[in-house]
């Protein structure tokens, strides 16, 4: 029985139990109560017009998704704990040349909150992904290398209370991505590493003043192009509240990238950010937020962009049981520094991306729900990269029904 059939009669078989499952959202640590341990499902089909975010030659394709999880949750006195794994398998009709039709992917996260005294907590978080991809075979010759990888992020905070409405809080975060093939690790593993310190003065109970630092630092394996760089930021935010639970945040500063590439010129900007959202509780919920930064490129072999980005997302109670969502996010990306040597590869230039989500939630008893959800993007792309044209449209429908015991 081929993967593909092996899927279908694992969907049909788990369809004809939906009933003794409830609902709670997989991996989503505010909406679940304090349960030990939990069994769920999510079973979930996606339609895709652009499979590989072609300028031309688009090809579509199905996914059907089949992911059990655990998951639980421990409160004390002193501490909180979450935990969970989800495991998800995925056949494509269509894979591409160089993928697999199934390709399995793990998930597990752990998180602490403790109190370390009346004055003094520290949060944890750990993150895990690993994505099964083997090579690829074609009358007994490999046409691509196995891509397997590990990503683990971990987090940490610890926050003190100096004296009175006067709070330092220090972070620090690691990020790493490793490949299980030797040859692609050596050209495509990752490292990030961040850490900074945040002073917080409660103006009144209803607004803070902040001073804030953060380091950076990136390193990439990759032998042809040096894209790793060192960043520091040094700036002043402010922090407060409105009506029954609304929030609003913002920053301003100065950050500066040094590159290991010393053919690279060090960049320095004023960066900003601002966000805002009213109540989780009401029955209309908006978010806003917006900003400008220097950060890590998203295409080699670009080592940094200029990113300035507009975020919006709105939510509504259409019923008791029915939640209509909406969100748009446009960023634009520009990319003004190359390396020497790579010309012949690439060309500075500036990105725009337009990302459009609308779904709606439907809760079919108190422990399941169905989600419906259409995401278009469209990018619109000047830069010339190695990987090709950049400029495309894509279109994904996605029916995902979740429940837990």
């Amino acid at each position: 029985m081929n993967g593909w059939r092996i899927l279908v009669c694992m969907v049909a078989c788990h369809l004809s139990v939906a009933a003794a499952f409830a609902q709670v959202n997989p991996m989503d640590r505010e909406s679940s109560g304090e349960r030990a341990f939990s069994l769920g499902l999510e079973l979930g089909l996606d339609y895709i017009d652009n499979r590989d975010s072609s300028a031309t030659n688009e090809a579509s394709t199905f996914d059907i998704r089949v992911s059990p999880f655990v998951e639980g949750r421990r409160n004390s006195d002193l501490s909180r704990t979450e935990y969970g794994y989800k495991f998800t398998a995925r056949n494509r009709s269509n894979p591409g040349d160089f993928e697999d039709a199934d390709q399995y992917f793990h998930n597990a996260h752990l998180s602490v909150d403790y109190q370390l005294s009346p004055k003094t907590s520290i949060d944890v978080r750990d993150d895990l992904n690993y994505s099964d991809d083997p090579s690829v075979e074609e009358g007994g010759t490999t046409i691509r290398q196995d891509g397997s990888f590990l990503l683990n992020s971990v987090e940490a905070l610890i926050s003190h209370e100096i004296v009175s409405r006067h709070y330092l809080e220090g972070n620090a975060y690691s990020r790493i991505k490793n490949y299980d093939e030797d040859v692609v690790a050596g050209v495509s593993d990752e490292d990030t590493m961040s850490y900074g310190g945040t002073w917080w003065y409660q103006v009144s109970d209803r607004a803070a003043m902040l001073i804030l630092a953060t380091m950076q630092e990136f390193d990439y394996d990759d032998p042809d192009f040096e894209r790793g760089f060192e960043s520091s930021f040094y700036g002043l935010g402010i922090f407060a509240t409105f009506g029954a639970e609304g929030r609003v945040s913002g920053r301003v500063g100065v950050k500066n990238l040094e590159f290991d590439d010393a053919s690279l010129d060090a960049e320095e900007d004023i960066v900003t950010e601002f966000a805002v959202r009213n109540s989780e509780k009401a029955n209309f919920r908006y978010r806003i937020s917006a900003g400008h930064t220097i950060r890590d490129a998203e295409l080699s072999p670009f080592a940094s962009m200029e990113y300035d980005f507009v975020r919006l997302a709105f939510a509504r109670d259409i019923s008791s049981s029915v939640v209509g969502r909406i969100s748009a996010t446009y960023g634009m990306s520009d990319y003004s520094q190359l390396p020497d040597g790579v010309s012949a590869l690439a060309e500075v230039g500036t990105e725009d991306e337009t990302s459009i989500t609308a779904g709606l939630e439907i809760r079919t008893s108190r422990r399941s729900r169905l989600l419906i959800r259409h995401v278009y993007q469209i990018v619109d792309s000047d830069v010339v990269v190695p990987v090709g044209d950049r400029n495309f449209d894509r279109n994904q429908t996605s029916v995902a029904w979740t429940g837990q015991l």
